[in-house]
């Protein structure tokens, strides 16, 4: 039976994605910082692999109060790494789906899409896209191979704002210090 779930604190339709957790058993210092972001903004946070119980939660929400369904009331998306993969295929459902007439805004954060099933391409149905990335700093390591595809994505979507905050140096953000970067810019957008 499903639960009638809180609205977050801004009363805003926000929800968030950690990155993977390489280790699959304690919090990785970029989840530590994404449910820190996720606190701020009084919005559940889901493991980066899923998409089904987010989209319930966002059902729900429009169902039981959080707003009406027949409103255009943004639902706002977020997510690092893996997550962030997560944050536009659930855009995606978003767009086929009884939600679709909300506009619908994704912010990401160095995402990977390595190991993932396509697509990974922003869809129209996005109003607003926001992407910081970081091409040469460290990555993260899986059974020793080293992810890749920190990128600028494919965006259909209305407005996109990508940019490469660490292209030139290898000692600069890596995957996990480019969340401490963007976090107040983040949070201010996710806020507004």
């Amino acid at each position: 039976m499903l639960t009638t779930p809180e609205i977050g604190s801004l009363g805003l339709a926000i929800v968030g994605f950690y990155g993977a957790n390489r280790w699959f058993s304690t919090p990785t210092y970029g989840n530590v910082r994404m449910k820190q972001i996720a606190d701020a903004v009084g919005a559940p946070i889901y493991g980066s692999l899923d998409i089904w119980r987010p989209y319930q939660y966002l059902l729900d929400y429009f169902r039981n109060g959080g707003g009406a369904c027949d409103t255009n009331e943004p639902i706002k998306i977020f997510g690092h790494s893996w997550g962030a993969i997560s944050a536009i295929k659930l855009s995606r459902l978003i767009g086929q789906s009884a939600l679709q007439d909300h506009e619908t805004h994704v912010y990401v954060v160095d995402p990977v899409s390595w190991l993932r099933l396509p697509p990974t391409s922003v869809p129209s149905t996005v109003k607003y896209f926001w992407n910081r990335y970081q091409t040469m700093g460290q990555g993260v390591y899986i059974t020793g191979l080293g992810a890749v595809n920190r990128m600028r994505l494919t965006s259909y979507a209305h407005c996109a704002d990508q940019v490469d905050l660490n292209p030139l140096d290898p000692q600069g953000l890596d995957h996990f210090s480019i969340i401490d970067a963007v976090r107040d810019q983040l949070i201010r957008w996710l806020k507004d």
